[in-house]
């Protein structure tokens, strides 16, 4: 029998995918009035706690109290375990007019890799062999693999930036001072920007509408974003590692910055270029548009069978299946990303009582598939939402979602 997570009589909570399988249960009353819970053979830490208000605030709060837990649990030896793909899994709970609202959410990856070949030919057509390009090595490649390797966003930005500070070194280097001391870190790194603003125009890798690129990049990479990730002083302001909200989504959109702008100078300064292309916005809202302007449904069950990229079911093993009808949701919308909604009463569940495989269906056909590492009980839910999405992954580009 596979272990069901039931939510219980609590008003709120959520639940999280965990990086790995528990090995024994845990439990912890949180000062903040929640509690949260992991059950051996599970891979789901489930959050419980007083009353909240909508979708959002059920699963921040939950996340918050998740992710606490976990730091006790790791204090105390219970469980070495962390949340992953946060952003692509997860359900949570709340109460609406005495109604328990249930939102199942989960997004599919539509991996995008574009690369271009030059065929140079003599005056007779014949393809000409490419030359052996030389071997160049820097050691700022270092910081940037581990970078892209990295699973967690907060790492792959410390090691990001020191690839910055390595490159960038080596084009404008760090002067000694009279009394024998190096130039201090923010000294030197506004000059070097300004210098090669020169040669390399910043105003691409500033944020949206910048009046100073070299000084609003000091701002956004170092001041803001690398003091707050480096450091864990109290009284100061840091980004505290694995937290959801605008603090992360900020992280992300000024890593995709630095990640341009270390490429760049890598290729201004040695020659070495990354090669290969992606798939723009723009490009991934059109081939969104046909799905938006077709019929939509979302799907669940309680087949336990394992995914499989050539399914064609919800539930392939023969599992009972409810499909209900769903909306594309502009509302839900972030950058790369599109989520279509569908909601079902209580009296609709029908057989499906627990919900392992999740799907989307456009036009009567199935376009994603999911399994939860756990199953969810309906027990106790009078609404059940389900929120899927499609989510563009350009292969070719520096990484841009991470598992924690």
């Amino acid at each position: 029998m596979v272990s069901e997570i039931v939510i219980g009589s609590a008003p709120t909570g959520a639940g999280f995918t965990l990086g790995g399988i528990a090995r024994s249960d845990a439990q912890v009353a949180l000062t903040s009035g929640w509690t949260a819970e992991v059950l051996a053979g599970t891979q789901t830490i489930v959050a419980r706690g007083p009353q909240a208000s909508g979708y959002e605030t059920a699963r921040d709060a939950g996340l918050d109290a998740a992710q606490e837990a976990l730091d006790v649990f790791c204090i105390r030896g219970t469980l070495n375990l962390t949340i992953v793909r946060v952003e692509a899994t997860h359900f949570a709970w709340w109460t609406d007019s005495a109604e328990t609202i249930m939102r199942i959410v989960g997004v599919a990856d539509h991996n995008v890799s574009l690369t271009a070949t030059l065929s140079v030919v003599d005056a007779h057509g014949n393809p000409k062999p490419d030359p052996p390009l030389p071997v160049v090595w820097h050691r700022s490649f270092r910081y940037f693999r581990v970078s892209q390797m990295s699973t967690d966003l907060f790492d792959a930005y410390r090691n990001l930036y020191l690839a910055l500070e390595s490159i960038l070194t080596t084009v404008v280097p760090i002067r000694q001072l009279s009394n024998g001391r190096s130039e201090p870190e923010s000294i030197w790194l506004r000059r070097a920007l300004r210098q090669i603003d020169a040669t390399l125009p910043l105003a691409r890798y500033a944020p949206p509408a910048s009046i100073d690129p070299p000084d609003d990049i000091y701002q956004d990479v170092y001041a803001r974003t690398r003091t707050a990730i480096f450091h864990a002083k109290q009284g100061r302001t840091v980004f505290l590692p694995q937290h959801l909200g605008t603090t992360r989504a900020g992280v992300v959109d000024t890593l995709e910055r630095l990640s341009r702008l270390y490429l760049d100078l890598v290729d201004k300064a040695l020659g070495v270029r990354r090669t290969g292309g992606g798939m723009t916005l723009g490009g991934f809202n059109l081939a969104m548009q046909s799905f938006i302007n077709t019929t939509s449904e979302v799907a669940i069950s309680d087949d336990d069978s394992p995914l499989d990229p050539d399914d064609t079911a919800v539930n392939p093993g023969g599992g009972s299946v409810v499909q209900f009808a769903a909306a594309y949701d502009p509302d839900l919308d972030r950058s790369g990303c599109k989520y279509w909604l569908g909601e079902l009463h209580s009296a609709q569940f029908g057989p499906v009582q627990r919900v392992s495989r999740l799907g989307l269906l456009h036009h009567s056909t199935l376009t994603q598939a999911g399994r939860l590492d756990d199953p969810v009980s309906l027990l106790g839910v009078d609404v059940l939402q389900i929120q899927l999405g499609h989510r563009l992954v350009n292969t070719n580009h520096p990484r841009a979602t991470f598992a924690t």
